[in-house]
C-alpha cells in the first residue's frame, strides 16, 4: 500500500523577484493545483494557461518540471550548481542554477517552500528570489 495523503485541490502562488543588471522584476502566477505527500516527499500540480506545472519537494531538494511548448526539469539543492535544457519551439537553450537556499515549511494545509539561486544562461546571469505558496 502506497503511503499517499492527498490534500485536495489548494491556490498554488508562485511569486518571483529576478533581478538583473541592479534592476528586479517581479513574476507571478496563481492557479488552483493539486497538493499531496507521498513517502515523505510533497508533490504539487497545476496548469498555467497551456503549461502543466509540476513541482517535487524531497527533503533538500526541490524539482520543477514544466511541459507544453516550452519544456524544463529544474533541480536546485542548495550549496550546489545543476544544469538544465529549456527547450522551446525555436530550439534548446542549456541553462544553470546555482542555488544558494532551499527551505520548506509544509504541512497537510498547505506551507511554503524559498528558494534563492543566480540562473546562468550561458553569458547572461539573474539572481532570483522564489516563494511557491501552497494554501487553501
Amino acid at each position: 500500500m502506497k503511503n499517499t495523503k492527498n490534500h485536495g485541490e489548494f491556490r498554488i502562488r508562485v511569486i518571483n523577484d529576478q533581478t538583473s543588471a541592479g534592476e528586479t522584476d517581479r513574476i507571478e502566477e496563481s492557479a488552483v493545483g493539486t497538493y499531496r505527500t507521498e513517502k515523505g516527499k510533497f508533490y504539487i500540480k497545476y496548469r498555467v494557461n497551456e503549461y502543466l506545472n509540476m513541482i517535487r519537494i524531497d527533503g533538500g531538494t526541490v524539482t520543477v518540471s514544466r511541459s507544453g511548448d516550452i519544456r524544463s526539469q529544474m533541480r536546485y539543492e542548495a550549496g550546489k550548481s545543476t544544469e538544465f535544457v529549456y527547450s522551446t519551439p525555436y530550439g534548446d537553450i542549456q541553462m544553470k542554477l546555482h542555488t544558494s537556499l532551499v527551505e520548506s515549511n509544509l504541512d497537510s494545509e498547505g506551507g511554503m517552500v524559498r528558494l534563492e539561486y543566480i540562473l546562468d544562461t550561458g553569458g547572461d546571469k539573474y539572481k532570483n528570489s522564489m516563494r511557491i505558496i501552497i494554501e487553501r
